[in-house]
């Protein structure tokens, strides 16, 4: 029996690879969109939004509890149909690593954020 299972395995047919010589003959277009994104996104900022409130006191109040955590923050008016908000920000930070470090710290403290991407 050893001898046909031997047989059987040698006589198996060898898989045979087109692909190399099939890439060689194709030609291909790059995108150069995909360059620009790669451009577009060193020259984007991260600022995280930690609250929008009706009152400028918890707005205040808001912005005191980020400085505890020793990140500096600021409070923009905004103007929309249901009233005035006022939105507190942080940042903006150049690099992913010091917002999600930002980040890190509000959840610790129970501070829900919301990343915005601005373009510089």
């Amino acid at each position: 029996m050893s001898s046909q299972a031997s047989a059987t395995v040698e006589s198996s047919p060898q898989p045979s690879f087109t692909f190399f010589s099939t890439l060689e003959d194709e030609s291909f277009q790059i995108d150069s969109s995909s360059t620009a994104d790669a451009r577009t996104s060193m020259y984007t900022q991260y600022v995280l939004q930690a609250g929008s409130f009706r009152a400028t006191e918890d707005a205040d109040k808001r912005r005191g509890e980020l400085a505890l955590l020793g990140l500096e923050s600021k409070i923009e008016e905004m103007k929309t149909d249901t009233g005035i908000w006022h939105r507190v920000y942080i940042g903006p930070f150049q690099s992913r690593s010091k917002m999600a470090k930002a980040r890190s710290l509000t959840a610790q403290s129970d501070i829900d954020t919301l990343l915005l991407k601005r373009a510089q």
